[in-house]
């Protein structure tokens, strides 16, 4: 969803009590930092994130006389943010993806396959973004996949990175929930393994609601170096009012046990992740990063419902982050989620890193294979790019020029989605899921969910002043 906050005064002249002429930049972004003294400033396309004094937003913002302090205006000159002349900054964007997309052209980034090796669950979470995205439902095609099906794209994704000069790869095994198709999984690990040569290593994920494991498998997986991913939406109640089975109970004791059983066995969590509904918004809090801190997990993702925030407080919201983020952050947690993207992406550009897409896929990092062989971005997305049985020499050839791949890639990068143009976050967030703004088309709404746009612009507003802030005082 497009904003307006950009500044009233981007695009004008500022005249210093030097009697200096700048420009403003047509993109410049300046908040007054909510949980500081000073402000934050970005180009909303290039970055290039800056702490200023107040006063110095209120003049970018034409609220004010010009008072630029020598080091503020010596910082936005040298970001680029103020200057004798401006250019054409849409088009400076256009260079950088063109330049991107002929990187991508062969696949040249795709070092992760997801195989969706299960369409369906066991459980039935109230935000499912796989339940929503997956045409499987009526019935017409397999659930499951066949471990012929691994086979063959094992086999071609290990041949793709030994003729890309790769040295290592990730395969996920993933779903639904991934362990109703145990002897598929099993079968190709152990293939995967007996696979993968000294030249050329996999990284192999399981990401699994947990409760299908039992001692025997998650010990077997231990053996295989196998890294397991598991949810927890809360502690207690909490979880349960969003995280249920198919039958309608609630899932914690039995996710918990799964967790017990893993540290009992010596292959326990690194992480967990968690999602942050309409329901438990008012209730979700510090309780998962205590039990993730006594745990001695390295990191917790927690998100927003990345489909429905509809009704909650946008403002709320961002506090509770960034609440969480401080809580995990003095734990020695690294707390990560989709709405610490765009942050994470504008401070890089401090750095001279660029950001054109939002998640692997739409980076043209990752490629998916369903139950049926077919070839698709990640698993919730419904793009056909192509299909094993068309591939003989590799997995080449869907990644060649102006293919299928090539224009998802190119219709998620910055500045090509309709519905972000003019938002403060365009070019470190991109749209957000691209999934769910596919599930969203589907419904006639463009563009991602309009409150959780918001929710992504106060919480970036906010890490990136805490980030600034917290390099400042060291």
């Amino acid at each position: 969803m497009a904003g307006s906050q950009e500044p009233a005064n981007a695009g004008s002249r500022i005249v210093t009590p030097q009697g200096e002429t700048y420009l403003v930049s047509a993109r410049l972004v300046a908040h007054d930092d909510p949980d500081g003294e000073g402000a934050v400033v970005w180009n909303a396309l290039r970055g290039r994130p800056i702490l200023v004094p107040r006063e110095t937003a209120r003049a970018l913002r034409g609220e004010g006389p010009a008072e630029i302090p020598p080091q503020a205006l010596h910082e936005l000159v040298a970001k680029g943010h103020l200057a004798r002349s401006v250019g054409d900054e849409k088009a400076g964007v256009d260079e950088r993806v063109a330049r991107y997309v002929d990187e991508i052209r062969g696949g040249s980034k795709v070092a992760y396959l997801r195989l969706i090796v299960a369409d369906d669950c066991n459980f039935a979470c109230t935000y499912c973004i796989h339940d929503r995205a997956c045409p499987a439902r009526d019935g017409t095609r397999p659930r499951r996949m066949s471990f012929e099906t691994a086979r063959r794209a094992v086999d071609l994704f290990l041949e793709f990175l030994r003729s890309s000069g790769r040295t290592a790869g990730t395969i996920c095994f993933d779903g639904g929930e991934p362990l109703l198709a145990r002897d598929v999984v099993t079968r190709t690990i152990d293939y995967a393994r007996q696979a993968e040569r000294p030249d050329v290593g996999l990284e192999l994920i399981l990401a699994t609601n947990g409760v299908l494991l039992d001692e025997r498998t998650a010990a077997w997986l231990g053996e295989r170096k196998v890294v397991i991913g598991m949810s927890l939406d809360g502690i207690g109640g909490v979880n349960d009012l969003v995280r249920r089975t198919a039958g309608g109970k609630g899932t914690f004791a039995s996710i918990v046990g799964k967790i017990d059983l893993l540290e009992r066995i010596g292959h326990p969590l690194t992480g967990l992740s968690a999602t942050i509904a309409r329901e438990t918004v008012g209730v979700f809090g510090r309780e998962l990063i205590d039990f993730a801190r006594s745990r001695g997990m390295k990191w917790l993702r927690f998100d927003p419902d990345i489909l429905d925030m509809r009704g909650v407080d946008a403002t709320r919201m961002a506090e509770r982050l960034l609440e969480g983020w401080r809580l995990g952050t003095a734990s020695g947690i690294d707390v990560i989620g989709f709405w610490t993207r765009p942050a994470t992406n504008l401070l890089a550009t401090g750095e001279n890193k660029e950001f054109l897409g939002f998640c692997l896929a739409a980076r043209g990092e990752t490629v998916a294979i369903d139950p049926r062989g077919e070839i698709v971005p990640c698993p919730h997305s419904r793009v056909r790019i192509g299909h094993l049985d068309d591939l003989e020499g590799g997995l080449g050839p869907i990644f060649s020029g102006e293919g299928r791949y090539e224009r998802y890639v190119l219709e998620n990068t910055v500045g090509r989605i309709p519905a972000c143009r003019g938002c403060e976050i365009e070019g470190f967030c991109a749209g957000g899921c691209a999934a769910a703004r596919e599930i969203r088309g589907v419904t006639g709404e463009e563009g991602a969910e309009p409150t959780l746009c918001e929710i992504y612009r106060q919480a970036t507003r906010r890490l990136v002043a805490e980030r600034l802030r917290g390099k400042a005082a060291v």
